[in-house]
């Protein structure tokens, strides 16, 4: 009996959901059978009932920003529910307050950027806007910082080609951008690879063009950094007739510029949060639409799989998964205040959700 015991223990899993607390911020998830590397906290949602896909996120003196996106306010796309695009800013102080919706907006309705910070300040790049019969990807660059209640924007250097659903990250001073597409409508994507150094004046900067991705073009990529390194993981391509093709393949780009197959995914992690959180020695890939439900009536969509799957970075393999109280798609994640920040997002094809999650990371071996 002591040894079918001790077995149940090795081979259990252990994963409990703290009930929401009074004051909406204190809901905690727990861990697996070897004490699970990812914590998650539940924070206060966003003030609007639905939330928003694709928002422009980021850290600006010391407050989460979190602006634009889009939703299908009146009906899902499927039952011809018209995509509105939107140009509101939030900010979020402390990890335990409450949003704030502040009085200034974006330059124009916006989703689907690529967005990093640096330097108290918001990088955005591409994305869609909205068009009066439909949406545009964009190509302007600017950066976005909180002044008092209100925001300061200065232009950038465009993008050499507008694109959306592209995958950005900052690795150094470098804001990196990887993929994408040129209009909404397109059927392929690219393969492309950008970077700029922020670390210049603004009148200065400027952006490379660096080797081509390996494989096929794709979007929706999540990306992370890691070291002088550069880690770019499934995504979707294209095909004629415009739609998806999940991948698994994945790939590293070192501080030589060279490409480097990494080792193969067993399922896609398209859409996943991005940039992905590590601790420099594994990437979590949090969750992600892994194809399996493309045929599946929207209306009866389960939701997108919450497992979070490890990958090794010395060792280039993916180690076991463990759970998620949560999963999302086309949603930013955001390094902040120790935590990695999980703002809005998709939960399930057309249906958006106004929760924000906060993610801590647990030492690995």
């Amino acid at each position: 009996m002591r040894f079918l015991r001790l077995a149940c223990l090795a081979t259990g899993m252990f994963f409990a959901l703290a009930c929401l607390s009074g004051d909406g911020t204190r809901s905690v998830i727990a861990q697996e059978k070897e004490m699970s590397p990812l914590k998650w906290v539940r924070r206060a949602s966003l003030p609007d009932p639905q939330g928003f896909a694709g928002m422009i996120a980021g850290v600006s003196h010391g407050q989460l920003v979190a602006a634009g996106g889009a939703n299908f306010p009146d009906l899902p796309p499927w039952k011809n529910g018209k995509k509105i695009w939107y140009d509101r800013i939030f900010v979020l102080k402390t990890p335990q307050g409450a949003w704030e919706e502040l009085p200034a907006r974006l330059p124009r309705p916006l989703a689907y950027s690529c967005v990093v910070s640096w330097q108290d300040a918001l990088i955005v790049a591409g994305g869609e806007s909205s068009l009066p019969d439909g949406s545009r990807a964009c190509d302007e660059v600017f950066s976005l910082e909180i002044v008092d209640s209100g925001v300061r924007i200065q232009d950038l250097p465009g993008l050499p080609a507008p694109l959306t659903n592209a995958s950005g990250v900052r690795l150094g001073s470098y804001f990196y951008i990887v993929g994408g597409i040129h209009t909404p409508q397109a059927t392929q994507a690219e393969q492309t690879c950008y970077r700029m150094d922020l670390s210049l004046a603004p009148e200065a900067r400027h952006w490379e063009t660096l080797p081509l991705l390996p494989g096929f073009g794709r979007m929706l990529a999540p990306v992370a950094a890691v070291d002088e390194a550069l880690f770019v993981f499934s995504g979707a391509a294209l095909s004629s007739s415009g739609s998806r093709v999940q991948l698994l393949d994945c790939y590293r780009l070192d501080a030589s510029l060279q490409w480097t197959r990494l080792a193969k995914l067993q399922r896609p992690v398209v859409a996943a949060p991005s940039p992905a959180p590590g601790d420099g020695r594994h990437i979590f890939l949090l969750g992600g639409d892994d194809g399996t439900q493309l045929k599946t009536d929207p209306d009866s969509h389960p939701g997108f799989p919450m497992q979070a799957r490890i990958y090794n970075v010395k060792e280039d393999r993916y180690e076991a998964s463990v759970p998620m109280p949560v999963s999302r798609v086309t949603v930013p994640l955001v390094e902040w205040n120790r935590g990695w920040f999980l703002i809005s997002g998709e939960m399930r094809p057309g249906v958006r959700s106004p929760e924000v999650w906060e993610l801590m990371l647990s030492p690995r071996p």
